[in-house]
């Protein structure tokens, strides 16, 4: 099974680092943290992120820029901002979310009778 690979976008170096340490150490997923947008940029192009969690301490205005970005080079990365929830629920809402997304969707057509003509003859 893949690692789920999460960015997190700090405001400052030690604001990434503080928000690592606040998540379950898990081999199910690989984090790396951006101290800053550039940064956030710059890895994101080299590197390819299931999930991005930025901290709430960003400038919005930077969010909508990075999450622009992300979503244009790759539509089905997970997007999240650590709110008063905390660092823990944040990801795990963002785990549930992504999914929903990815549940698969069937579909079945039922025409193996289409062509049949049935003689019935009522007396």
């Amino acid at each position: 099974m893949n690692k789920v690979q999460i960015m997190i976008v700090g405001n400052t170096t030690n604001d990434a680092a503080r928000i690592a340490d606040q998540l379950n150490p898990q081999a199910s997923w690989n984090i790396t943290a951006a101290s800053d947008t550039e940064d956030a940029i710059s890895l994101f192009q080299q590197y390819d992120y299931d999930m991005v969690l930025f901290s709430g301490e960003l400038p919005e205005a930077e969010v909508k820029k990075m999450s622009s970005l992300f979503r244009f080079q790759y539509e089905d990365v997970s997007l999240a901002t650590i709110g008063d929830k905390g660092a823990q629920a944040t990801l795990e809402e963002s785990f549930q979310k992504r999914k929903r997304m990815h549940r698969p969707v069937y579909a079945f057509a039922d025409d193996a009778l289409k062509e049949a003509v049935f003689n019935i003859n009522l007396s």
